[in-house]
């Protein structure tokens, strides 16, 4: 799941609190996205600050 895929179409559910929970969930995935997204950037310039301290 992506930040550029479609919102969960709410006539797909049953019930208003169904298409809630599915609104939900992909708020969650997309949160989740950013924030690996965000934490794997910061590792990649900690393994880089690394790299250059060894090789100095």
């Amino acid at each position: 799941m992506t930040a550029d895929s479609p919102a969960p179409d709410p006539a797909e559910y049953g019930t208003s609190q169904e298409a809630e929970r599915a609104q939900t969930d992909q708020s969650l995935r997309l949160e989740r996205e950013k924030v690996d997204d965000a934490l794997s950037e910061h590792l990649a310039a900690i393994e880089e600050t690394a790299d250059t301290v060894i090789v100095t």
